[in-house]
């Protein structure tokens, strides 16, 4: 019995050494991977400016190289550590890639699992790609909801150059936008031209600086709605159910009314800004014209489009809006005219106005959107030349800071994941 105690006691030790070893070895692995960069000779060594954006960035050629490795193989090597392990890695921006890889590796070898969208033409941008560029660092702001993972794809579609956020790569919603193929997602450095931020209606998690911006807008109806749908589901297409809709009535009026007064700060607060050269875009416009617009946003941030993509082909992305999404006023339906009156005076109708939109009234509880202009909706602030400061409050004077967009304590700000929780009986 004692040797057999003994024995027992030297098996659980080894093995447990073993295990940690394993562990180790895992980590050093991954570590070696995210690090590691290909010899020069891998990388295209043309300078001609349609050549800048077909250079694909080391770290994503190891993506490609770990994504054709045999799936048993990774599953082998991945085994060794938690899934949650790999987030650390994906935390730093050198390996957030070599992460999402091994993850999606991981999800499609299993039964059922999706194939992830081609975007073997998206690139970072390299050290030397600047010397063929202008240095411009565009930030893409934008209430919640109002369309800017589909203006992203067709950024990266139309220019070949991947587009980063200030989103931390671990958050669900994140996580998506990685498997959907957003492979810029915690990204604000030089490897990028466009960065996606909702600041300041929510801080991100980077702090960058940016001397251009394009303000996305969305009438307040359906970018409202949108937002409600994908807190209550902490999705991005997923829908509730019209009984949803109904045990959460009370809910969704508060809601309402509390986002169209945060509507209207988040973009004034946009418009009276005078540091950098402004470019408004209206979602409706990008659905109805794709390529006039895309054209004006690549003007707007001096980068040279790859190729002119039919209409066809922009609208058939890997990112797949609610069912709808084309359709202006289509929210109108789950708003009763006095609701969506009231949303019009919080939202500010000489705002609305301004970007073209005008609620008919309770009469025929429309929208009516005014045609679009032959360019950009509006230019403001062409002429300056300074930076702005994205996710820096400490940094704005009182005046700014006098000016919340959202107040921290506001329950339908990120403390709308606890709501979520507890009204998850609903959904």
């Amino acid at each position: 019995p004692t040797s057999s105690l003994s024995y027992t006691r030297i098996r659980t030790s080894y093995l447990e050494t073993e295990t940690h070893r394993r562990q180790i070895i895992a980590i050093a692995f991954f570590f070696l991977l995210s690090i590691r960069r290909p010899p020069r000779s891998t990388l295209s060594s043309s300078s001609a400016a349609s050549d800048v954006y077909k250079r694909p960035l080391w770290m994503e050629q190891q993506g490609c190289q770990l994504r054709r490795l045999p799936c048993r193989l990774v599953q082998h090597v991945a085994s060794w550590l938690p899934a949650a392990a790999l987030y650390p890695f994906a935390m730093t921006e050198k390996s957030v890639y070599v992460a999402a890889s091994i993850e999606r590796v991981r999800r499609r070898a299993g039964p059922g699992a999706a194939a992830r969208p081609d975007t073997s033409r998206h690139c970072f941008l390299l050290p030397g790609d600047h010397d063929a560029h202008p240095r411009h660092r565009t930030a893409l702001v934008s209430y919640p909801r109002s369309g800017n993972s589909w203006v992203r794809q067709l950024l990266e579609r139309a220019t070949g150059v991947i587009t980063g956020s200030d989103s931390r790569p671990d958050r669900t919603l994140s996580r998506a936008l990685l498997e959907m193929g957003f492979d810029g997602e915690g990204i604000v450095d030089d490897r990028v031209l466009v960065v996606k931020t909702h600041f300041p209606e929510r801080d991100g998690w980077k702090r960058f600086e940016c001397d251009r911006l394009i303000l996305l807008v969305r009438n307040p109806w359906d970018a409202i709605d949108s937002l409600w749908n994908m807190a209550l589901t902490n999705t991005h297409t997923r829908q509730l159910t019209d009984q949803v809709y109904a045990d959460l009535a009370p809910d969704f009026d508060s809601f309402a009314m509390n986002e169209a007064a945060v509507w209207r700060r988040f973009h004034k607060y946009w418009l009276d800004q005078t540091v950098a050269p402004v470019l408004v875009v209206r979602y409706e416009d990008l659905c109805r014209d794709p390529l006039g617009q895309m054209g004006a946003m690549c003007d707007f941030i001096k980068a040279k489009p790859q190729d002119l993509i039919a209409r066809d082909s922009l609208r058939n992305t890997m990112y797949e809006p609610r069912a709808g999404g084309g359709n202006p006023g289509k929210a109108l339906k789950r708003f009763s005219p006095s609701q969506a009156l009231t949303m019009a005076t919080l939202a500010s109708e000489d705002l609305l106005l301004r970007f073209g939109y005008q609620y008919s009234g309770p009469d025929s509880h429309t929208l009516q959107v005014s045609p679009a202009p032959d360019g950009p909706l509006e230019v403001c602030n062409l002429d300056k030349v300074g930076l702005v400061k994205i996710n820096s409050r400490e940094e704005q004077g009182p005046e700014e800071q006098g000016r919340m967009v959202r107040d921290p304590k506001d329950k339908w700000g990120r403390r709308i994941t606890r709501y979520r929780m507890l009204s998850l009986i609903h959904i």
